[in-house]
């Protein structure tokens, strides 16, 4: 049972913000990720880059909607001071009505956030996914990517909740 739940939640969340980070590629060259909102704020002395309002991020095959998308970003460090520099994405936080789509993958929380620097992906607030028939719903998911673990919460008057359809 906790094999099949990670395997859900891994597959999910690693293909959804590992598609912000590494370097996917097309048979012509890396996928670019398109971006859509009504409004665009650029804080580059901040390192943050916020996109507000409807919300839809798109690379290859997955889509990550949401009321609002935050980058947060550090610039290489040989490139400080210099406009152009290369940046690393250290932080995503989705707020809002949050679904992520990938193919037949679906996860849906109030906000979710991957924290590149702490290896981990956190779901909160009504956080379900699930593949096909099999779903895992709490308060709020963790998911460990360096350590192969999950953790699912409850919250105030709700308790975790799994359906698995076992392969016959």
């Amino acid at each position: 049972m906790t094999k099949i739940l990670f395997s859900i939640i891994i597959l999910i969340f690693f293909n959804i913000f590992c598609t912000f980070n590494c370097n996917a590629k097309s048979t012509k060259g890396p996928l670019p990720i398109h971006i859509k909102s009504d409004k665009m704020e650029a804080l580059d002395k901040d390192g943050r880059v916020i996109f507000i309002g409807n919300v839809t991020a798109t690379r290859g095959d997955l889509t990550i909607k949401a009321d609002r998308l935050e980058v947060l970003y550090e610039v290489s460090e040989k490139d400080k001071g210099r406009s152009g520099g290369k940046r690393f994405v250290k932080k995503l936080v989705a707020k809002g009505h949050v679904k992520i789509i990938d193919g037949k993958r679906t996860g849906t929380a109030d906000q979710a956030i991957y924290d590149k620097v702490r290896n981990k992906i956190i779901l909160i607030g009504n956080a379900q996914v699930w593949e096909g028939p099999n779903r895992i719903s709490g308060a709020k998911i963790t998911l460990f990517e360096n350590e192969q673990k999950s953790v699912v919460e409850g919250g105030p008057g709700s308790k975790v909740e799994a359906v698995v359809f076992p392969e016959e």
